[in-house]
């Protein structure tokens, strides 16, 4: 992670939330259009941190796949990607996808 956050330029951040049985692209794909990443491309950002956060018994090794798929789509050739899991049971059945981008330039 910390090639990742020494990265120059821009380091921003996005969050998506979903529920239900498509809750981790849904999630995934809300924190790639976060209003907070100010509508930057992926494939600018030379390091990508991605975090899936949701109740211990409910996150599956398929949903944490289906999680990373946009942004290793998205990601520039020679990108860092990288992933990890938190766990909050006070998400029930929600799943949160947070974004961290960073070598944006501009």
């Amino acid at each position: 992670m910390q090639n990742v956050l020494r990265e120059p330029c821009k380091t921003l951040v996005g969050a998506g939330i979903a529920s239900g049985s498509n809750r981790a692209h849904s999630a995934a794909m809300l924190a790639l259009r976060s209003p907070l990443l100010n509508g930057i491309d992926m494939a600018c950002a030379q390091g990508i941190f991605v975090m899936a956060t949701a109740a211990k018994d409910t996150l599956l090794q398929r949903e944490l796949r289906a999680a990373m798929q946009p942004f290793y789509l998205a990601a520039c050739d020679g990108a860092i990607v990288l992933t990890s899991v938190a766990y909050d049971e006070s998400l029930g059945d929600q799943l949160r996808v947070t974004v961290i981008a960073t070598g944006v330039a501009g």
